[in-house]
């Protein structure tokens, strides 16, 4: 069976795109990007220790692929609308993760999109595979190719990360907090 990053390079290179994976590892977004000056960055650090020590681990599986053709850019105007996903299945442990960090976490934090969801219902947990650079006719191709894939992803989420975001749009995690057990 293939490997997640495996998926993405294979689509990538299919579609010439590469700005995916020289800007991230596929990866299940649960926030919305907080902003945080130099001193409250270390107070947030010590916030997501006791979090993640908190936590128990548990199993994700997706649940097939989805692709967005309309894709809220941010800060990143530039690119794109084109996305191409891997659904992940909403289980009660991922959305209990979700509703946790949004009132543990980020509740008092400005946050990059807004607010990290308005209905839970919206919630729709996914690993970004191919976006950025990717055209409108690989696009489709790649719905194409992952109509025949058999491709299944049954991991577990035992840790997080916070991303820093250079002003060039290059994202790099910079912590790392494994779950309690």
């Amino acid at each position: 069976m293939k490997s997640l990053k495996k998926l993405q390079h294979d689509l990538e290179s299919a579609a010439d795109s590469t700005y995916a994976s020289n800007h991230r590892d596929p990866h299940l977004t649960v926030g919305a990007g907080v902003i945080l000056g130099e001193e409250e960055y270390g107070i947030f650090v010590k916030r997501c220790h006791l979090f993640a020590n908190s936590r128990s681990v548990f199993s994700l599986q997706s649940c097939g692929f989805d692709f967005m053709n309309n894709r809220y850019k941010g800060a990143e105007d530039w690119l794109n609308p084109y996305l191409v996903f891997l659904d992940i299945e909403k289980s009660s442990y991922l959305v209990d993760l979700l509703v946790s960090v949004q009132n543990e976490l980020v509740y008092d934090q400005d946050l990059y999109y807004g607010t990290l969801f308005d209905d839970i219902d919206k919630f729709q947990p996914h690993t970004t595979l191919v976006f950025g650079d990717l055209s409108k006719e690989w696009y489709y191709k790649c719905q194409d190719i992952l109509a025949t894939s058999d491709f299944m992803l049954n991991g577990v989420m035992d840790w997080f990360s916070l991303v820093e975001e250079w002003l060039d749009g290059i994202r790099c995690p910079c912590e790392y907090f494994k779950f309690g057990w």
